[in-house]
């Protein structure tokens, strides 16, 4: 079953996020190179590389309670949750093509203001599209390959947080995953 929703974070400072975020690419690099973010997705949470911050703090409980709202209305059991999460840092050629997560759930949320859709697909076939906003957090099942399409130009960097959700006990290579409380 194919399922997602959309969730508006509220009384968040996207200035103090967007500028917490950058600054978190610092400790990234420090930690792992100038590699980028995505690709090392497995060896690092973006909530705590992006500790101590009131408004990263204040985004993270509201999305785990998106994420409790929407396991009950799928479904889905909440009673061992684990995320990873990590920072896509994309110039307008770098943006993701198609590509899935081998996990229950996956989501993001969208930081920057820049115009693109994420388009979910099955074969050639258009599933969904959604519009990316400043603030606006996907949640949806797993498993459903997608990619990204600028709608409008841009210069600096796009930026989204990505999240993939685990449901169960389960053996991974990745070092990124954290308990999340519903």
């Amino acid at each position: 079953m194919n399922s997602y929703r959309i969730y508006n974070l509220h009384d968040i400072d996207l200035n103090e996020v967007y500028a917490y975020s950058k600054y978190s690419v610092g400790k990234f690099e420090y930690l792992f190179g100038h590699e980028g973010t995505t690709k090392f997705y497995y060896k690092y949470n973006f909530f705590t590389l992006a500790s101590c911050n009131k408004e990263i703090h204040k985004m993270y409980r509201q999305l785990t309670g998106f994420i409790g709202e929407f396991l009950s209305e799928v479904s889905y059991p909440d009673d061992n949750v684990w995320m990873q999460s990590w920072m896509n840092f994309h110039k307008e050629d770098e943006v993701l093509k198609s590509h899935n997560h081998d996990f229950d759930v996956h989501g993001y949320i969208t930081i920057s203001n820049h115009k693109s859709d994420t388009v979910f697909t099955e074969g050639e076939k258009e599933l969904w599209r959604i519009e990316n906003k400043p603030l606006q957090i996907y949640i949806g099942t797993g498993r459903v390959n997608h990619h990204v399409e600028v709608t409008e130009s841009y210069k600096d960097e796009r930026i989204t947080i990505g999240f993939d959700l685990a449901l169960k006990n389960s053996f991974t290579n990745n070092f990124s995953f954290i308990p999340v409380v519903i």
